[in-house]
């Protein structure tokens, strides 16, 4: 061509050529791949942590001028929209207005909190019960189906 090129012409040197070739892709793609799984990882969990940061700074329900900040910046830092971050927001929300009633007993026994609430709506129910139940009626069918401390609960 005039370039200066030099090309394998003997099939022994363009064999040579073609496996050289492979191993130089190879040499970039793999670590490139490598890379970017792990910049894709560490991006997920940052954004985990940024979840779950929104969430403690939802506890009181109130986003004040410092806490908005830090959204922003953090929104900006791992690249998230105003749309992703406003979903993130209403998912936190949504999940917090769950009654406890929705939940199983084994995602309420795994946070006291959540236990604690239950219990108190347990409490109550039972209270309404005690009001809206025929007093004389219920205790003739408890003395022979509740042991003595449900009774001591009723």
């Amino acid at each position: 061509m005039g370039y200066g090129d030099i090309s394998p012409i003997t099939p022994i040197g363009r064999f040579t050529a073609m496996i050289l070739a492979l191993l130089g892709i190879g040499i970039f793609a793999i670590p490139a791949a490598l890379l970017s799984s792990a910049f894709s990882d560490q991006l997920h969990k940052e954004r985990k942590e940024m979840k779950r940061e929104i969430h403690n700074i939802l506890q009181d329900d109130m986003i004040n001028h410092h806490e908005a900040q830090f959204i922003r910046d953090e929104a900006q830092r791992l690249h998230l929209t105003h749309h992703e971050i406003n979903d993130i927001i209403h998912e936190i929300q949504h999940e917090s207005q769950l009654p406890q009633a929705e939940l199983p007993i084994h995602q309420i026994a795994k946070n006291p909190e959540y236990a604690l609430e239950h219990y108190k709506i347990l409490l109550a129910q039972l209270r309404q019960l005690g009001l809206l139940t025929n007093q004389s009626e219920f205790s003739k069918l408890a003395a022979d189906r509740l042991t003595p401390s449900e009774k001591a609960l009723w």
